[in-house]
């Protein structure tokens, strides 16, 4: 159960401050960019609540990804409010887990409860918001050091999380085969097809949400590397045994699985929570990163991954990352949903 709150000793957020951590909060990657978040202002803080009209029932029929992506919002939100001087309590699921996937009770609460200067890692990560984007690209041969990764752990760890590298043979030929084969099952499953398309905004630059064009287009350059990347692309797909890249310049990034001891909307908000705490830390050790989200998708291949880690808690998430090419031009901000349109403010009492 959540600390109890005294009422009176609230800090209110001013209308602007609401809107700066709601921005803030917006940035935070999600499932084919839906941004399935909506915040509503409250005495003392903020509520989030998960947008159901952008949930993805073929791709995420249980919600998982849902949540995680609020998850990451919600640690937006946390390092916005410290960012303005300010501490939050957090209270993951207030009313309990039943309907928060649905959007009818808050996936979680944030209230001001004093003030902290913003200082240390939490400083670097505030930075790195801005920075952090998914990058699809090839990343170069340069190996990401045992110590980076180990600093990621604790990250994971931070949020309720853990986080395992995937670096042994066997555990890569898993994982290789594991997101071929849910790459496969989607390519050739109608509903998913239609559902992507749904989201996928080629032709539409001023779109505010989904997949954007170039993201279409880069997800369909050649290229050779151990773990297959989705292609956003459902209308014009190519073998991708067809790379022109040679056997010795195929892709090996780091591949990093991130889970919880349980399976419930307050533990996939925690690793949506760690997912973006790893991120933001990656991003300021000059990191890129992409999820590999086929293998999550479907349940059986979810199930596997984790008997590579010894069967035990839940897979949330499975992600790539590396240092960028040498020279790699920086990538476009991800067009975003105007605050105005995922906060309600409520007048002060």
């Amino acid at each position: 159960m959540a600390e109890s709150v005294n009422a009176a000793a609230l800090v209110a957020l001013t209308d602007a401050q609401a809107r700066s951590v709601v921005s803030a909060a917006s940035s935070a990657p999600s499932i084919h960019n839906t941004q399935p978040w909506l915040w509503v202002t409250a005495a003392g803080g903020l509520d989030l609540y998960a947008d159901p009209a952008r949930h993805l029932p073929v791709a995420d029929p249980t919600g998982q990804q849902l949540l995680i992506s609020c998850g990451a919002a919600l640690l937006h939100a946390r390092l916005a409010i410290h960012s303005l001087g300010l501490t939050a309590q957090v209270t993951l699921c207030p009313s309990g887990d039943a309907q928060v996937a649905a959007g009818d009770l808050p996936a979680a609460t944030l209230r001001i409860v004093g003030e902290q200067p913003l200082a240390g890692d939490d400083q670097r990560l505030v930075d790195a918001i801005p920075a952090r984007h998914t990058d699809r690209r090839p990343f170069s041969s340069l190996r990401v050091p045992e110590a980076v990764i180990d600093a990621l752990r604790l990250d994971a760890e931070r949020e309720g999380a853990w986080l395992v590298a995937l670096d042994t043979p066997d555990q890569r030929i898993d994982t290789a085969v594991l997101t071929a084969r849910a790459d496969w099952l989607e390519t050739r499953d109608p509903a998913y097809q239609a559902e992507l398309q749904r989201w996928t905004r080629i032709g539409d630059d001023d779109a505010v949400d989904g997949i954007p064009r170039d993201v279409v287009a880069a997800s369909r350059e050649a290229r050779a590397t151990e773990v297959v990347m989705r292609d956003f692309n459902a209308t014009n797909r190519t073998n991708p045994a067809d790379s022109a890249l040679a056997p010795t310049d195929v892709e090996r990034p780091t591949v990093l699985l991130i889970g919880t001891d349980s399976d419930n909307p307050r533990a996939q908000l925690m690793a949506g929570q760690a997912l973006e705490r790893v991120l933001l830390d990656a991003t300021s050790r000059g990191l890129a990163a992409s999820p590999l989200g086929q293998a999550i998708d479907v349940a059986s291949t979810r199930t596997l991954l984790a008997n590579t880690v010894g069967g035990f808690g839940r897979v949330q998430m499975l992600i790539r990352i590396g240092y960028p090419q040498p020279g790699a031009a920086p990538l476009p901000a991800t067009p975003r949903r105007d605050t105005s349109e995922i906060l309600t403010t409520h007048p002060s009492p």
